[in-house]
């Protein structure tokens, strides 16, 4: 039967190394939108499929200086980051969580990979492989219940209703 292992979000992964540091995770400047959502994966045995798991285009979070001025009420110094869009010169303030961000959604699709490349499979395999042997996945499986069948197989990607 089916074991559940991994799910990859590929929304924002789409540029190797676009981070000065890893811990930066706010509205990467230098992103772009990953592979396309699929249960073709580069190691079915392990990896479930690819999706992207938040809406590209959506902020993960604000700058401390709203879009319209103000302030942000729930600013995370994350945001913030020397890797973060809106902290750069010439780069408009991020909006909140969630909301659309127009200036981060044209640079994620500029920089997008959608299918694979030599270079970008070979980071990500090379990448998940490490964290493969760290983990154990042996003793993962062995805690994981068994499906009869691959339950993201055939299934419609999520589309948010408000675009």
């Amino acid at each position: 039967g089916f074991v559940p292992h991994v799910i990859i979000d590929t929304g924002r992964n789409g540029v190797v190394d676009m981070r000065h540091d890893c811990k930066n995770w706010c509205n990467i400047r230098g992103a772009g939108v990953g592979l396309k959502p699929t249960t073709e994966t580069a190691d079915p045995e392990i990896i479930d499929a690819y999706f992207w798991l938040k809406t590209p285009g959506e902020s993960d979070g604000c700058s401390q200086t709203l879009p319209d001025g103000a302030q942000c009420p729930r600013y995370d110094a994350d945001c913030g980051s020397e890797d973060s869009l809106g902290s750069g010169p010439n780069e408009p303030p991020a909006p909140e969580a969630g909301q659309w961000y127009d200036y981060q959604i044209k640079q994620l699709a500029a920089n997008a990979r959608l299918s694979p490349s030599s270079d970008v499979a070979s980071a990500s395999t090379a990448n998940f492989m490490r964290l493969k042997s760290a983990v154990g996945m042996s003793a993962v499986n062995a805690t994981l219940p068994s499906l009869s069948v691959n339950p993201f197989v055939g299934r419609s990607f999520y589309v948010n209703p408000v675009y």
